[in-house]
């Protein structure tokens, strides 16, 4: 601690490599060249590679936080719409329509 009241206590952020910023671009690029543009918002990993990409920019940001919020509560909505039914079909506990 420096003493100083201004002096934050979170330590500083290093410089992000070259590959730490390929990997979810090319992860997302992956993606993107098997969904179209208007489904993507449910894919998981390209959810989380645009997430990766906006923590390596941005994790240090007030919003870090909320974001982080967010992204988990759309993945358990796409989770819940899309595999929870899956997964009570396969044990028998389909819902009845």
């Amino acid at each position: 601690m420096t003493g100083d009241p201004g002096a934050s206590a979170l330590p500083r952020r290093r410089p992000w490599s070259r590959w730490e910023f390929a990997l979810p671009l090319m992860a997302l690029a992956w993606r993107l060249s098997w969904y179209p543009l208007g489904t993507v918002w449910r894919d998981w990993v390209a959810v989380l590679a645009l997430y990766w990409i906006f923590t390596i920019l941005a994790g240090r940001t007030k919003a870090w936080p909320v974001v982080t919020v967010l992204v988990a509560l759309g993945l358990a909505l796409v989770y819940l719409h899309r595999q929870l039914p899956l997964s009570l079909d396969s044990v028998e506990f389909g819902i009845q329509s």
